[in-house]
């Protein structure tokens, strides 16, 4: 997630606090681009511009279904008494494609979070359609590609092929920053004003919150997908 902590210059006043941005990706530029072209145009401009800024965001959550969708079958199709990679390999290749997704979750529900906590001038209908236009699209693929891509890594038949799909899978999750690279980079300054910032004392005991409940979040999830991976039975 986007956090930028700040904090009081006078340091007799130890009043700090965090501020919660929108991350630098395809949906979240999209959404911002979107907004502006619903609110700040007229309606004939809105109407010629919405539909060419909801095209490039629709079309990268469709082809990353799709290749969940082909890896799915993949994995469907791997022989479940096939020899696998090293045990170790295994492990450290799930904690690492599970922490990369993890983070793009959390980049998700910040999207949601923004959407609900910076946009008071706007009717709850428009949020909501916000957050199903540009936040379901981003969660569904985190959530798919997490457990497809974990049975991928995990199904690897020796060492260089669970590398190999490690790299693949990071391929698939890494679309929605080359399209922001290559479409919405020149747009990146207007992601600031979504920004919501939050007062607080104990900053310290904020960092270590978010420090403890994202480590035990990432080992929960690696170890119920590691459980979850059911023994051959040849």
């Amino acid at each position: 997630m986007a956090y930028e902590l700040s904090e009081s210059s006078d340091a007799d006043d130890d009043h700090r606090g965090f501020l919660v941005e929108l991350p630098e990706d395809a949906y979240a530029a999209s959404m911002s681009w979107f907004v502006d072209a619903v609110h700040k145009m007229e309606m004939k401009e809105a109407m010629f511009w919405a539909p060419q800024i909801l095209a490039p965001c629709v079309a990268l959550a469709a082809a990353q279904i799709a290749i969940v969708v082909f890896v799915w079958r993949a994995v469907d199709r791997m022989d479940p008494c096939a020899p696998r990679a090293h045990e170790l390999l295994q492990v450290i290749g799930v904690a690492v494609f599970v922490g990369e997704m993890l983070n793009e979750g959390l980049e998700a529900i910040n999207t949601l979070y923004c959407i609900w906590m910076s946009t008071e001038n706007l009717g709850w209908y428009f949020r909501v359609l916000l957050t199903a236009l540009f936040v379901l699209p981003k969660a569904t693929v985190v959530v798919l590609l997490t457990f497809v891509g974990s049975k991928f890594v995990l199904m690897a038949e020796d060492d260089v092929e669970l590398i190999l799909n490690c790299v693949a899978l990071t391929f698939v999750n890494s679309m929605d920053d080359v399209m922001f690279n290559n479409i919405y980079a020149l747009y990146d300054d207007e992601l600031a004003k979504w920004s919501v910032f939050f007062e607080r004392k104990s900053l310290r005991s904020l960092e270590l919150q978010l420090l403890v409940a994202r480590t035990w979040l990432w080992a929960a999830l690696i170890l119920w997908i590691l459980l979850s991976q059911p023994a051959a039975q040849c």
